[in-house]
């Protein structure tokens, strides 16, 4: 991820076989480094990090001037961090490089950095490095290469709106004064990242300008500010967030296929989340296979996700006292370095696999300033669950659900539906018809366990409010109908199904 300035990257993002072709045709021709660091860049985007090796040898040998020994110099780190997968080595180089380049280069080395730093899932550090770094104002190149950290490091203290306006702001400036095609890329990963951890409730865009490896339009192109690029990864983040888990593990199949190809500067996180999501729909088998034959590694933005993983695959095994205990542990690491969306992220699925004292009792420490929906409604959630009150279950299911949380308000309204001490029917009746709603937003069908066996919709209806504890007299109430019907229609259920009780009729249907 050099930062040269030559023809052929222009189009390495999206089209690194075309750079390569270029950086090769001029290799004979440039006595000098940057047709050498060009190929190498292409060589690395292309997944062949010996060859990207031997052309930043050709560079090494041709740099004459600082300038061009800084590029070699940042060459050489890029390729120790992204395509080799060792951030801190790379810092170790850096720190030797700079003692070798005079001291007006010292922005273009603090930003990078800031950068490796990020990377090595230690926001915090990084947010220090990148804000001294841009609190000097640097030359335009260290500064667009500090702003990433910088975007990235708030998205992760969960203060996604400056995040946002931050990562506009620097669109804006490399449009003006464009930088090379890596600082480009990565700018606008992080920025599309800070929309979405904004949240402001909208569904996954139906259509937009598809991207490759990069959420950057293709070089070939036009593109509209206002229309949208679609990248797998962002998509999968946000189908999972919303509980359309199966949609979720689609895009995150493609994202992990994107991953695989070239420098794979995200794979950590495909690995974790994809991971996730396979056990959370009942594939732990898929789950396991996939950390033990490419587990997250040194090379992350988002701190401990392999521990998130192994969790969630604990959970779906059926050991819930395992995962909610690596859940808390990821969380309390994660806090540590400064990443409270993901501590929150960790803490609102500890709370769901049984320890929700645990997860509240660590939510304390973290004090009460959370900025974004999403993190005001995890943290609305993790406190019902530990209070385990059904008016707190519901409040927290209903907030989910306008937000579009859907697969977390489902459970907590099937919580608030049936915990002790549901006894206002008013209260049940909400959560009841609640949960059927966001069933029907989840694609859910209600469980079917006698499938031969047909009910009539309102009969259905009757049994599955029925089954969340509602009395007679509360289902006629919800429905407008006389308790006689509401007696009929059960007792057809209960015939129909083979059940003599609410508590077989439960546990034949479920609630929702």
């Amino acid at each position: 991820m050099s930062s040269c300035c030559w023809p052929a990257p222009a189009v390495l993002l999206t089209d690194p076989r075309l750079t390569a072709r270029f950086a090769e045709r001029a290799l004979p021709h440039d006595s000098g480094p940057r047709a050498a660091l060009a190929l190498a860049d292409a060589n690395a985007e292309l997944g062949h990090p010996q060859l990207a090796r031997h052309a930043a040898a050709v560079a090494a040998g041709r740099a004459r001037t600082d300038e061009e020994r800084l590029a070699v110099g940042l060459n050489d780190i890029s390729l120790s961090t992204w395509s080799e997968r060792r951030p801190a080595k790379a810092l170790t180089d850096l720190r030797a490089l700079r003692d070798r380049l005079p001291a007006e280069f010292e922005a273009e080395l603090d930003s990078t950095a800031a950068l490796i730093t990020a990377f090595c899932a230690r926001p915090a550090d990084a947010l220090a490095l990148a804000e001294r770094v841009l609190d000097r104002v640097p030359p335009h190149r260290a500064a667009v290469r500090a702003s990433i950290p910088r975007i990235s490091a708030l998205i992760l203290a969960d203060r996604a709106r400056e995040a946002v306006a931050v990562g506009d702001e620097l669109l804006a400036s490399i449009a003006r004064a464009p930088v090379s095609p890596y600082d480009t890329g990565l700018a606008h990963v992080v920025t599309a990242w800070a929309r979405l951890e904004r949240w402001e409730g909208e569904t996954v865009p139906a259509a937009g300008v598809a991207s490759g490896r990069w959420p950057v339009p293709p070089a070939d192109r036009g593109h509209e500010p206002d229309v949208p690029i679609v990248w797998p990864l962002l998509d999968g983040v946000r189908w999972h967030i919303e509980g359309h888990l199966p949609a979720a593990a689609s895009r995150l199949r493609e994202a992990l296929a994107q991953q695989r190809l070239g420098e794979g500067l995200f794979r950590s996180e495909v690995v974790g989340m994809l991971a996730v999501v396979l056990a959370q729909t009942g594939q732990h088998e898929a789950a396991a296979r996939l950390l033990a034959e490419e587990p997250p590694d040194d090379l992350a933005a988002v701190p401990e996700q392999a521990a998130w993983a192994r969790a969630a695959l604990a959970a779906a095994r059926g050991d819930a006292a395992e995962a909610a205990e690596l859940a808390l542990t990821a969380a309390a690491r994660a806090g540590a370095v400064g990443a409270v969306t993901t501590a929150l992220w960790y803490l609102a699925d500890a709370a769901r696999y049984g320890n929700p004292t645990g997860a509240a009792r660590l939510l304390d420490t973290m004090g009460d300033a959370f900025g974004s929906p999403l993190s005001q409604t995890r943290v609305a959630g993790i406190r019902a669950r530990a209070a385990g009150a059904p008016p707190e279950l519901l409040r927290a299911a209903e907030q989910h659900a306008a937000i579009g949380v859907w697969g977390h308000a489902l459970e907590l309204a099937k919580l608030a539906a049936t915990a002790p001490g549901s006894d206002a029917p008013a209260q049940r009746t909400r959560a009841a018809l609640l949960a059927t709603e966001l069933r029907t937003r989840l694609h859910l069908s209600a469980p079917a366990p006698c499938p031969a066996v047909a009910l009539t919709a309102r009969e259905l209806e009757v049994a599955r409010l029925a089954s969340g504890g509602m009395t007679d007299r509360e289902i006629a109430e919800a429905l407008v109908v006389s308790v006689r019907t509401v007696e009929s229609h059960l007792a057809a259920a209960y015939r129909k199904l083979g059940v003599r009780s609410r508590h077989q009729l439960h546990d034949t249907l479920g609630v929702g």
